[in-house]
């Protein structure tokens, strides 16, 4: 049986060479981020957010300023949810808080699933609960937000009876999105995300 050329090499030299691809491995494993959340490599692309503002501006995700966008956080929810909705905020909001200095670079966006309720009053009273910064989008059209919600992943059902129906519950998938500088969904987080978690996530994805 012929010996493999490289165990034919003196020791020290084979120490070497494995030495150095050690290295190579890892330095390469070194450079790699990791996060808490579920990475998507390489990033996804997805619709841009094209809806209204809580000034009933038009407002699109994708309209950068300059040559960078801000990484975003893109929460789906509406403000008469009871519970999910208002503890993922409160996550959003704390990792948001720790990051003053950052914020700049940060957008964070709550796309109402219930545009006829969450008229942009009542979403901006919502909202200012947790950070004035945060800014309410509705998509009027359903169509148009269903367009927008499923390459996210989204499901929206909605339990209204009735047109005059006030009190009704909207099912909808708990998820947290975050979206790199050009808008490609990098990152998603279940609604047990932890807002340490978030918090340094943020903070990798920006110095990428």
């Amino acid at each position: 049986m012929s010996v493999p050329a490289w165990r034919r090499l003196p020791a020290r030299i084979r120490g070497l060479i494995l030495g150095l691809a050690c290295g190579f491995c890892l330095a390469a494993c070194a450079s790699a981020p990791t996060y808490a959340g579920t990475h998507i490599d390489p990033p996804l692309e997805v619709p841009s957010i094209v809806g209204l503002d809580l000034d009933n501006r038009p407002f699109d995700s994708t309209a950068f300023e300059g040559e960078e966008g801000k990484v975003q956080i893109v929460f789906f929810g509406y403000t008469f949810c009871p519970d999910m909705c208002p503890a993922v905020m409160h996550t959003i909001a704390e990792a948001y808080a720790d990051l003053p200095r950052m914020q700049d670079e940060i957008e964070v966006l709550f796309v109402t699933v219930d545009p006829e309720r969450d008229t942009p009053e009542r979403l901006r009273a919502y909202l200012s609960a947790f950070h004035a910064e945060f800014r309410g989008i509705r998509i009027e059209d359903v169509g148009a937000l269903e367009r927008v919600a499923v390459p996210y992943g989204i499901y929206i059902d909605s339990h209204r009876e009735a047109p005059t129906d006030q009190s009704y519950l909207v099912d909808h998938t708990v998820r947290t999105y975050v979206t790199d500088r050009q808008g490609r969904l990098a990152l998603t987080y279940d609604s047990t995300m932890d807002a340490r978690d978030l918090t340094r996530d943020l903070l990798t994805l920006l110095r990428q």
